[in-house]
């Protein structure tokens, strides 16, 4: 996404993390490139929720084939699909990590590109409750992490996406996707 890489572009980032799974590879390298070539540090805690059973399958598929684990998705926070994490599992994993590599940069400020439903967990930890809205892909979170206390400082800035379409794309905020 280039717009995301120019808004970066003047931004102090020390170091750049993200899943280790493609789309947030892919991102990070656009970023990193126009950022003059800051290292990617792939972390395999900062994937996105495993749905177990319900990997792959569309929305409809899910909830046709596998309805009770379907239900558990947006169910309690311990509730999870065969195979497959809860909400609770999967905040453990991405706070520890996030809290882990903030603490390796003090001071610093670090680029995270990460899934959707890892920043809900970020979000959650953060303020104590789920964010209400659409979470905008290539959309800017900023959290200030200092001795493993989060403060949001703005969340789901999506400034440099306006006049580009990708805010009615399916990807950016309208459809099924994103």
């Amino acid at each position: 996404m280039p717009q995301l890489a120019e808004r970066l572009s003047t931004e102090p980032v020390a170091a750049i993390y993200c899943s280790d799974l493609r789309r947030t590879v892919q991102t990070a390298r656009t970023v990193s490139d126009k950022l003059q070539g800051h290292q990617i540090v792939p972390v395999k805690e900062l994937r996105e929720r495993h749905l177990g059973v319900l990997e792959g399958l569309t929305r409809s598929q899910a909830a046709l084939q596998y309805p009770n684990d379907f239900a558990n998705l947006s169910g309690a926070p311990d509730a999870k699909p065969q195979g497959g994490e809860s909400q609770s599992e999967v905040g453990a994993r991405v706070i520890s990590s996030v809290e882990r590599i903030a603490s390796q940069h003090p001071g610093q400020t670090i680029l995270l590109i990460l899934h959707g439903g890892v920043l809900h967990a970020c979000h959650r930890h953060a303020v104590g409750h789920e964010f209400k809205g659409k979470s905008i892909n290539c959309a800017i979170n900023v959290v200030k992490i200092q001795d493993q206390k989060w403060a949001v400082i703005s969340w789901n800035d999506a400034k440099h996406l306006s006049n580009t379409g990708f805010m009615t794309s399916a990807f950016g905020g309208g459809g099924e996707g994103g």
